[in-house]
């Protein structure tokens, strides 16, 4: 289905907001159109997933679709398929006995139950129960490594069968052996019949239960006799039918020469257990076997993508396999996707193998790695801060899993829970965070938008939640605490003039109870409320000694009922009073003023949390970080002495006759001065004003549009590099510089070095330069840093 679809308009409550405090900066207010005259805000409906793709079949929302192409009469979608590059078999479809418990609400509760008890391989990782304490859905939560582990054929001397053992001893009483692992624990109540049920489907589809029947075999006919189970790493194309007999293993009694490094070798009798690779394709059809009934392969590193020009074909990126994995498609029945709390367990055991692979690469290259993500980003955001101020408003953004797009979805699918499709959640977030986004920069809700910055985190019960941080322009900065009124509310509205604002906010907006009423609240602490409520009565909004700013709480009569406890004004979250209505999420506003080996990436492992919501995000490749305008780093370099970036195997001869290995923003910016006088009277830092850096060309090129223009920022250069930081300080003050000899001229004069020039312009004679330099190093080092 391709098309303009229609758009429809109505009227939602929506999620909560987070607290914020405006900044109190002064500036000169110009006129802004109170927020009560504005026309009453609606919810914006993003329509249906009804869109499809026309290379595989996936159904994608308008809002998804790729910018710059067709917008309304056959817009694309790429994060199924890559436009066709991606093709794989879609999922066979499921044994009649396996859909129909998938249907069964007994079945579903436990069926992470069910499905470790037919596991071939054991899965090892640290699972964070902690949020489920019964108070909301359930978040499948690990920390740490996440690894498969599959054991021997024979278990060791008085130690009992399990996991795959299970397929091929006692197997006249696998029902009651698979049972007597659970039944002795107060979570489940497994049931025989369904034991019985999924033990003789796998027995009829499931490759390589087979093969484990074959071994079960061969150990009844000669207790002496050696052998082990390959499972091969390579198993050719992957079709639409069922793996065939002996395509995915055998049974071998030597060693073969010709054995990939990533095959399974399951030995007779090992009483250690072996890690599975990340890399062999039966790494998840042997941990989950409820979702692959028939052992369809995963991904390998056979795999490669569809070149529709006939030329080389690049590898298939695991990324790419689970992001084609986790589409609803017309016509197509998933169990994987309808696998409930199974699917949030392999959505982060997905992720974490995407993670992996990410993490192996950058441990096998650390010579050419640089750890300055965090740090570029940083520094980024201070470039913004350079040229408009700080951030007048921090608003946190807040998903609602009963977003209407959300609910319709899950119904059109069957009726999941939202908590079992945190894809669905995370691709309709996404197109919220640009909705709300695109609202503030067009609507004018705080004035005109001069630049914008968000990050996305998650929440302990898994849902993402956006921090964004709004500059606007000087007339529409927060002068004064009564200014924060046209924008911030915290007070329950009236039910009489405006009862849509007000069931949104009594249901969504309050906090707790807490305190005596609730003490056992996940706020408190300590006997106290960790978030400080209740508030204190404010007749007005107004800021204390340290900026903060105490927003209007009235004691007015208005109650909101919570849990049988009527709460006043001293309760209410503070929130952005146009948006509140139009998003149904959660727009909060707020406005601001010894040497020793580390290893970084396993600290990282051991330390982070993962949860499906997350993973189904980064799965996606959707951005975690974004902000406009965008920053161009700036390159500061003395004359021939700028860094060259080249392949190792490249001649030392070639890189040096080549000129392009010398081509760098800065000495670019002289050509360019050369050649076009229209940028003589900007400095290297504000060029990017009227002019763009094209990388491919390596060459500024002026720009088409000019509103909204990159921030240049130059790279950073510690002031004991006296020569270097010097010209960096004077290519912040110098125009129209055609040549080096032309940064260091002062009035006329072209002094022998930066330092001297740099002294000429009266910044060198006393301690100035290194104010200069502790000012600018105030707003991001820290105190040992700066000493």
């Amino acid at each position: 289905m391709t098309g303009r679809r229609k758009f429809e308009y109505s009227v939602h409550e929506f999620g909560e907001c987070s607290r914020g405090r405006p900044s109190r900066r002064v500036s000169n207010r110009g006129n802004v159109v109170p927020v009560e005259t504005l026309p009453k805000p609606t919810y914006f409906d993003d329509g249906d997933c009804e869109f499809v793709c026309e290379y595989c079949d996936a159904f994608f929302w308008f809002g998804e679709r790729i910018t710059g192409g067709p917008l309304h009469s056959r817009p694309r979608y790429s994060h199924c398929c890559k436009g066709g590059a991606v093709r794989l078999p879609f999922p066979l479809y499921p044994p009649a006995a396996f859909k129909h418990l998938f249907e069964d609400s007994h079945f579903m509760e436990n069926v992470r139950a069910y499905n470790n008890m037919f596991s071939m391989t054991s899965f090892g990782a640290r699972i964070d129960d902690a949020v489920n304490d019964g108070r909301g859905p359930y978040v499948f939560k690990v920390s740490g490594q996440v690894s498969h582990w599959i054991g021997s054929i024979c278990p060791p001397t008085n130690d009992g069968h399990q996991f795959l053992q299970l397929y091929i001893y006692d197997t006249n009483n696998e029902v009651p052996n698979r049972l007597r692992f659970f039944n002795g624990s107060d979570q489940h109540s497994l049931l025989p019949a369904v034991v019985a049920t999924l033990s003789e489907t796998l027995k009829s589809c499931n490759e390589y239960v087979r093969l484990f029947k074959t071994a079960a075999d061969f150990s009844n006919m000669s207790a002496d006799c050696d052998y082990s189970v390959r499972l091969y790493n390579n198993v050719g194309d992957q079709r639409y039918e069922p793996p065939a007999s002996g395509t995915l293993g055998g049974i071998v009694y030597a060693e073969d020469s010709n054995a990939s490094n990533y095959d399974i070798v399951v030995h007779k009798k090992d009483g250690t257990p072996h890690r599975v690779s990340k890399l062999h394709p039966s790494y998840m059809p042997l941990q989950y076997p409820l979702l692959f009934p028939f052992a369809e392969p995963g991904w390998s590193t056979d795999l490669r993508l569809h070149s529709a020009s006939g030329g080389r074909r690049r590898n298939l990126t695991v990324n790419m396999y689970y992001s084609f994995q986790l589409q609803d498609r017309a016509n197509m029945y998933s169990l994987l996707l309808n696998g409930g709390r199974l699917f949030q367990q392999y959505l982060v055991d997905a992720y974490t193998c995407v993670e992996q692979s990410r993490l192996d690469f950058i441990n096998a290259n650390q010579n050419i790695f640089r750890s300055e993500y965090c740090w570029v980003h940083y520094q980024d955001a201070l470039a913004i801060c350079r040229v408009h101020g700080n951030p007048q408003y921090f608003i946190t953004f807040i998903c609602n899993v009963k977003w209407p797009e959300i609910s319709r979805h899950l119904l059109k699918i069957g009726g999941a829970q939202s908590q079992n499709r945190p894809d669905i959640i995370a691709r309709v977030f996404r197109i919220k965070v640009q909705q709300f986004l695109r609202f503030m920069r067009t609507n004018r809700t705080f004035g005109d938008v001069a630049a914008d910055l968000y990050t996305i985190e998650f929440q302990k019960n898994g849902l993402p939640h956006c921090h964004t941080l709004i500059w606007v322009t000087p007339p529409y900065k927060v002068r004064e605490a009564a200014d924060v009124d046209r924008y911030i509310s915290a007070e329950i509205p009236d039910p009489s003039t405006d009862p849509e604002l007000y069931k949104i906010v009594t249901e969504l907006m309050m906090h707790g109870p807490c305190g005596l009423a609730r003490p056992n609240f996940p706020c408190m602490r300590d006997n106290t409320c960790s978030k400080s409520f209740p508030k204190m009565f404010e007749s007005s909004s107004r800021f204390d000694k340290d900026g903060y700013v105490h927003y209007k709480r009235r004691d007015s009569p208005h109650r909101a009922m919570k849990n049988g406890i009527a709460l006043d004004n001293r309760y209410g979250a503070d929130r952005v009073r146009f948006c509140i209505a139009r998003s149904e999420d959660a727009p909060a506003s707020d406005s601001d003023n010894v040497a020793h080996v580390v290893n970084e990436i396993q600290n990282f492992v051991d330390g982070r949390y993962i949860c499906p919501h997350e993973a189904s995000w980064r799965i996606l490749n959707f951005p975690i970080h974004e902000r406009t305008p965008a920053v161009e780093v700036l390159a500061v370099h003395l004359q021939n002495m700028q860094n060259v970036t080249f392949k190792e195997n490249l001649r030392l001869q070639a890189i040096v006759q080549n000129p392009s290995f010398g081509r760098t923003t800065l000495t670019k910016w002289l050509e360019s001065n050369k050649r076009d006088s229209d940028g003589l009277d900007l400095t290297y830092v504000t060029y990017c004003s009227k002019y763009r850096w094209d990388k491919k060309a390596i060459t500024w090129i002026p720009r088409v549009r000019l509103e909204n223009p990159a921030i240049g920022r130059l790279a950073y250069v510690h002031p004991a590099s006296v020569e270097l930081f010097c010209l960096r300080m004077l290519l912040s003050r110098q125009c129209g510089c055609r040549s080096f000899a032309d940064i260091h001229t002062v009035s006329n004069v072209t002094h022998t070095t930066y330092r001297a020039a740099f002294e000429a312009l009266g910044l060198l004679g006393d301690d100035r330069e290194w104010l200069t330099a502790f000012i600018e190093s105030s707003s991001w080092a820290t105190s040992l840093f700066r000493r």
